[in-house]
This record gives structure tokens, sequence and C-alpha cells, in this order.
């Protein structure tokens, strides 16, 4: 696995590569509502990112979100996804819902 991680770094930000986990890279054959593509599979790392102001240990994991689908450049003439699954956190105290923030670039 650690191979594969290098070559996403080619491929992906690397915030991306650093706070999600690879969970499967596959192509995926024809089918009537879509051409043959890569699917790569991501979900974020059980780690919440103390916001400022916040003690990250008030904070309790409280799953993770349905996945969105993001469609990147092509790789060898074939279509790209990335389905990315989010992790939502629980204040212990308040039972506000967060999440992580990111500012992903290319």
């Amino acid at each position: 696995m650690e191979e594969t991680n290098k070559i996403l770094t080619f491929l992906l930000p690397k915030e991306l590569i650093e706070y999600f986990d690879l969970l499967s890279i596959i192509e995926v054959s024809e089918t009537v509502k879509m051409p043959s593509h890569i699917l790569i599979k991501l979900k974020e790392k059980n780690v919440y990112h103390a916001q400022q102001g916040d003690q990250g240990q008030d904070y309790e994991a409280k799953g993770v979100s349905s996945e969105i689908t993001i469609q990147d450049f092509p790789l060898r003439g074939k279509p790209v996804y990335i389905n990315i699954q989010r992790r939502s956190w629980r204040h212990k105290q308040t039972k506000k819902i967060v999440r992580n923030q990111y500012n992903f670039k290319a």
C-alpha cells in the first residue's frame, strides 16, 4: 500500500493523501449509465483537527457521512472519479456536531 500512496502523490493534492485513507482504486467496466472509468475511494482518517479555541479532546467521533463523488482529470483516456467519505465529531458537553475544515487545491 505504501507504493500506491507514493503514486497517488502525483495524482492528488498532498493534503488529500495526508488526511484521508485510501480504501481502493478500481477500474469500473462500462455500464448503460457510465463509460468505463477509474474509481478512487477515500475515507477521512479518524483524527479531529482542533479549530482555533477548541480543545481536541473535548470531541468524540460520531460517524461517517455518505460519500460524495468528485470528477477528476482523466488518466490514460479514462474518466476518474473520487469517492470521499467525511467524518463527524460531537462536542462532549454541547453536543454540537463539527467536521474538519479543508482547503484543497490541485
